[in-house]
């Protein structure tokens, strides 16, 4: 089937306005100070509203008529990456549609990087050029030094069948969607954790029983090594501290409830 892709809307918008009239979910400064994004509500439309702050002026991004903007992520100083949904039947919350845009921090540039709805051939060298794929496509993180790309997880909708997907984590361009690949999940319905230098050294998800299954891969090593004495319901790691020298984990302390722990992944 064919596809028309409606082009986004940007509308010019003052800080005035933006505070004045809109209700905010969430709110994001780059990574350089100079601006703000935010996802706002606008006549009942989850919209992207970017806002430089030396001169107080903004732009709105509307997604396509129907659409919601669900998440985003600042993935360099000049470039914002973000998800959208789709509203289906009764269900309040908007379906994720898997794809993946991005948008520079002043409004321009817009761009959908991956998704069954973006148009465009590819060849047979090892980057993969943007095409429509079916598949979902979600943020892993930014890659210091290379505001060019970011890292991203791909999942193919044809590869999952009637079983959960299977990962693979990508580097992306973020002005043209062109993925690299890195490295695959050692499991189905996985996702991945990557440290502060765009390294990826974790994946986890469920196993079939529905246990915690962590897998590390070593700087210095190949292929993942799976955690022993994880929590079978609990133990995930969510991130790195800025030296990477230890992980945070989600966890649960001895006198019950639920915590957050570091692991040093060195020892």
């Amino acid at each position: 089937p064919s596809f028309f892709v409606a082009p986004l809307r940007l509308t010019p918008v003052s800080f005035t306005d933006l505070a004045r009239h809109f209700e905010y979910t969430e709110v994001k400064i780059s990574p350089d100070g100079k601006y703000l994004a935010a996802v706002s509500v606008v006549k009942d439309q989850h919209v992207l509203a970017l806002l430089r702050l030396s001169d107080e002026q903004g732009r709105i991004l509307h997604p396509r008529q129907g659409d919601d903007v669900l998440d985003f992520w600042w993935a360099s100083p000049g470039r914002v990456v973000y998800t959208v949904g789709t509203h289906v039947g009764g269900i309040d919350r908007p379906l994720s549609t898997g794809e993946l845009f991005a948008v520079s921090a002043d409004g321009g540039d817009a761009e959908m990087l991956y998704g069954y709805r973006k148009g465009g051939m590819t060849t047979g060298t090892l980057i993969k050029h943007a095409v429509s794929a079916r598949g979902t496509a979600e943020f892993i993180a930014s890659i210091p030094g290379d505001p060019r790309h970011a890292l991203v997880s791909i999942s193919s909708w044809d590869a999952a069948g009637s079983q959960r997907y299977l990962s693979q984590a990508e580097r992306i361009d973020l002005q043209n969607g062109n993925l690299e690949p890195i490295i695959s999940a050692p499991g189905r319905g996985m996702s991945f954790v990557a440290d502060h230098q765009g390294r990826i050294r974790f994946a986890y998800g469920e196993d079939d029983a529905g246990d915690i299954k962590v897998y590390l891969h070593p700087v210095d090593g190949e292929g993942w090594q799976e955690m022993p004495n994880v929590e079978p319901s609990r133990s995930t790691p969510l991130a790195f501290n800025r030296t990477d020298s230890l992980v945070y984990f989600t966890c649960s302390p001895k006198d019950g409830g639920f915590g957050i722990c570091t692991w040093n992944p060195h020892t």
